[in-house]
């Protein structure tokens, strides 16, 4: 898979994730907010950057409530 494959928006996805990785606290309206996008926006690049192969969303649920994620990223853009 190459970088091309990533939109610019999902690369700039990429720095905030490497930015928080340590912390994985950023909300979708966080990550919105950053963007210049909405929270809706940020959760379809999650799931295409999920789905291309370069992370790995984990949550952290109880009583199948979610509460909180932790993006890990599985691979960089080339």
């Amino acid at each position: 898979m190459q970088s091309n494959q990533l939109t610019p928006s999902e690369k700039l996805m990429m720095v905030l994730i490497l930015g928080d990785e340590a912390k994985g606290n950023l909300s979708n309206t966080k990550f919105a907010d950053e963007l210049g996008v909405i929270p809706g926006t940020v959760i379809r690049m999650i799931k295409s950057l999920e789905s291309k192969g370069f992370i790995k969303v984990r949550y952290n649920t109880s009583n199948k409530q979610i509460l909180g994620r932790h993006i890990i990223i599985i691979k960089l853009p080339e």
